[in-house]
């Protein structure tokens, strides 16, 4: 009998530990997926916040911007948070038109094959971009595939004085990287 509750004492420890390590991995993989989420919108707020309101509430959203010096300075703003945050490959501000998502300006090279003129439609997975521009809350688009890569999007209004939100910013990270930093969390 006391090798039987031996080997019960030893059973029962194995499914304590085991139980506890599938706890304490599934702990550490939840704990990284959210500070990775934190640190990526965190950056598209400081970014929305850092641009000046009144430059992008004069924005028309159409071609007639281009040459603005309030639609270059937009430019230059995006652009810089680009430059900043390395993760980041896309920076670009959106505004809805009806019932369409246009673009306002774009951190890209006008010369760029991937540069989206003023009043170019968007034509990606917007469910989360009419959310927060609704809202006013920040989220982050799950991963997505489109015809430049494979993205996870931080969105993030942009707010006047009053509160209210006047466009939302968009920061695409590359995705096979936002899923490696979840893989080095599980491993």
């Amino acid at each position: 009998t006391g090798r039987a509750s031996s080997s019960a004492v030893r059973l029962w420890l194995f499914a304590v530990a085991l139980g506890a390590s599938f706890w304490f991995v599934d702990f550490v993989v939840s704990t990284g997926d959210r500070l990775e989420r934190e640190r990526i919108i965190s950056l598209a707020r400081t970014a929305a916040a850092t641009l000046e309101s009144p430059r992008i509430a004069d924005l028309n959203g159409d071609r007639s911007d281009i040459g603005d010096p309030d639609f270059d300075d937009v430019r230059h703003e995006l652009r810089r948070a680009r430059d900043v945050n390395p993760d980041f490959r896309f920076v670009y501000l959106m505004r809805p038109r009806g019932d369409e998502l246009v673009f306002l300006a774009d951190a890209e090279a006008p010369e760029s094959p991937d540069y989206s003129a003023p009043g170019d439609v968007y034509d990606g997975p917007s469910d989360e971009l009419w959310r927060v521009y609704a809202t006013g809350m920040s989220e982050i688009q799950p991963p997505y595939q489109d015809r430049w890569g494979y993205w996870v999007t931080a969105i993030a209004p942009v707010r006047n004085a009053d509160g209210k939100v006047l466009a939302i910013l968009g920061m695409d990270v590359r995705a096979d990287a936002w899923l490696a930093t979840q893989a080095r969390y599980r491993a």
